[in-house]
């Protein structure tokens, strides 16, 4: 995985902490942010302390162990069906606590990292080849 998309996510989720915080909400209670939402796909970032993460029914032992008291998923659906979740940073310390996105490179979890940015490419090709193919169904040729 390249370095610089790591540090760019980390960017772009510092961004959404930041985000957050200006509009009052209490971080520690965690809060979810969807940058990206088409007719047939959704993203979401999930930030959530492990409290909340850890009390999901079907939480699998080995996504659980990894857990620390902050953590940002991302959420991929694509066609009304969840393609995965994928555990982006986990951090000892408290949202409110990170001050900016360096902190958050700290936690970033490598292979989720990559894992996401595979399904992501995944999930925006097979949007987009949707999208293409039904703007042109109704279309004579």
């Amino acid at each position: 995985m390249d370095d610089s998309y790591t540090t760019s996510l980390a960017g772009d989720l510092f961004n959404v902490i930041q985000s957050a915080q200006g509009a009052d909400l209490d971080l520690d209670d965690g809060f979810s942010n969807q940058p990206l939402a088409t007719a047939n796909m959704t993203i979401t970032y999930s930030f959530y302390p492990k409290h909340m993460v850890d009390s999901a029914p079907g939480m699998p032992e080995s996504f659980r162990k990894r857990l620390r008291n902050s953590n940002i998923m991302a959420a991929i659906v694509l066609g009304g069906k969840p393609i995965g979740v994928f555990l982006l940073c986990a951090l000892q310390q408290k949202f409110t606590e990170i001050t900016s996105s360096e902190d958050l490179l700290q936690g970033m979890q490598a292979k989720d990292v990559e894992n996401y940015a595979q399904a992501l490419k995944k999930a925006l090709k097979e949007d987009l080849v949707d999208n293409v193919t039904s703007s042109h169904s109704g279309t004579e040729h």
